[in-house]
């Protein structure tokens, strides 16, 4: 069976595979590029100095502003907007608003801003309890962040940052990957998305159409399409490296 066969008796044509193509590329375009908010976060602990499992652990002595305490840990959170829509103090929710926690039994010692894209976003942290801190700012525009340091009495797995913001939901945990990572899997995908057509091509130029059946064109379709997916997720983290690249967490005074 030809493809002029195959089209004929199955109704499909070269202008349905290049409709079906346009329209998943611009469902993920639109999918991508839709206004949406989102605050990320990524959080580094180290246990200055601190109880362990030591023989001599029992003879150490650890005091913070006069009050003994177990062990004294700094955990440092980068904050920002990874959305496209400016996040103001009044999307923050009044029932649970933004803070850091440690778990029962710690306590938070002291909190600070150590920088911020902007001086205008107005970003503070206040100690409001021996077990929280609130997180307060004016805005953050997407793209642009702050870095802000913990020192509390618990360990890296102690100390959360919770709350709620209007539409964007609960803060996300996302690592910041390294930027020589996120290259190497670009250009991987390029070099796929380059080589698999050129494969095809030149099959394509060898195949003698009048002996291939429907199954075959069902495999060439599936195949088409995860090839799409492939070229989107390239796409994808194309930009994202872009946007990574980008943002701004300022520098300290």
């Amino acid at each position: 069976m030809d493809w002029q066969t195959f089209s004929a008796q199955w109704g499909f044509n070269y202008a349905f595979w290049v409709a079906t193509a346009v329209a998943i590329i611009s469902i993920f375009i639109t999918f991508w590029i839709r206004s949406r908010s989102r605050l990320a976060f990524d959080c580094r602990s180290s246990t200055i100095v601190g109880q362990n499992k030591t023989a001599f652990s029992k003879m150490i002595k650890i005091s913070f502003d006069g009050k003994e305490i177990p062990r004294g840990t700094v955990s440092t959170f980068t904050i920002w907007n990874d959305g496209n829509k400016t996040i103001r103090r009044v999307d923050i929710a009044r029932k649970k608003p933004l803070m850091f926690k440690v778990a029962e039994g710690q306590q938070i010692l002291q909190a600070s801003i150590y920088s911020a894209a902007n001086e205008a976003m107005d970003v503070s942290v206040d100690v409001c309890s021996d077990s929280a801190a609130d997180v307060l700012f004016e805005f953050i525009e997407p793209k642009q962040g702050f870095i802000c340091d913990v020192f509390h009495t618990g360990t890296a797995s102690d100390i959360t940052f919770e709350g709620m913001l209007i539409e964007a939901g609960e803060p996300r945990r996302r690592e910041m990957p390294a930027k020589k990572d996120r290259l190497d899997n670009i250009f991987g995908g390029v070099a796929v998305c380059l080589f698999f057509p050129s494969l095809g091509y030149m099959y394509f130029l060898t195949l003698d159409w009048s002996t291939v059946g429907p199954v075959f064109f069902v495999i060439l379709g599936s195949l088409g399409f995860l090839y799409l997916f492939m070229l989107a997720v390239t796409v994808s983290n194309l930009i994202s490296h872009f946007n990574s690249s980008q943002l701004r967490l300022g520098s300290p005074d």
